[in-house]
């Protein structure tokens, strides 16, 4: 008889749970929706309005060493006037379209940081280096047009993977 009462008020209670359960589910799933599609469009609005200024970095970066390769005699003016427009053009790039990950995803900004750092930094190093004659197209294309490349496909995929 106290079993049959236990299971009688068991029952229902068993129910209630169940129906409780699957309504937070349902407002769980709206809300992790909404959230991932809220991050998913503003990820898209950063990357489709503002990746032009990622491929106008890498062009002016390849045209402002181009002069390197294409000079008679690489004089010392010349590659500190080269190495600044190499900067500044990173500083451009940081302003217009890697500062804006930073709303999105800090590590993403961090890492995009650090590539573009690392290419500039490598490219001031080529430049400076007495040993290396970057009018010589292999050196040239060995020391700054192949990291310039690489450091763009690099950036791609990682803002293909993190996006």
């Amino acid at each position: 008889m106290i079993l049959l009462e236990i299971n009688t008020w068991l029952e229902p209670t068993c129910d209630i749970a169940t129906i409780i359960i699957a309504v937070v589910n349902i407002f769980w799933v709206i809300y992790v929706f909404r959230k991932n599609s809220q991050r998913d469009k503003l990820k898209s609005l950063v990357l489709d309005y503002n990746i032009k200024y990622l491929y106008e970095f890498y062009e002016n970066v390849l045209s402002n060493t181009e002069e390197i390769k294409k000079a008679t005699a690489i004089t010392q003016e010349l590659k500190e006037d080269t190495d600044k427009k190499i900067q500044e053009q990173a500083k451009i790039l940081e302003q217009k379209f890697i500062d804006l990950f930073l709303s999105v995803n800090r590590d993403l900004h961090k890492e995009l940081k650090n590539q573009i750092d690392d290419l500039t930094g490598k490219i001031s190093e080529s430049l400076f280096d007495p040993g290396i004659n970057l009018n010589v197209s292999q050196m040239y294309d060995e020391k700054i047009a192949n990291i310039i490349s690489l450091s763009k496909s690099k950036i791609i995929k990682l803002l293909l993977t993190e996006c």
